[in-house]
């Protein structure tokens, strides 16, 4: 069983790992924050890979890595 800590300041919207074979240690996880004022949503997307010491990768290197999943 994996078991792993992610500390998020926001509120966490959802957690999935990556469906493609091969990839299944990569980890998406959304987080969010209402504006109670304004009524608009704030997010984060945190992307981390299982045994790596410093999970949280970029939006930007993650999209180069998924498209050369296809």
């Amino acid at each position: 069983m994996l078991q792993a800590a992610l500390q998020t300041p926001l509120n966490a919207d959802f957690a999935a790992f990556c469906p493609v074979d091969g990839m299944q240690q990569l980890l998406a996880v959304g987080t969010y924050q209402l504006d109670e004022t304004s009524q608009k949503r704030v997010g984060r997307l945190h992307l981390a890979v299982d045994g790596v010491p410093s999970p949280i990768w970029s939006l930007h290197w993650q999209m180069d890595l998924c498209s050369s999943c296809k």
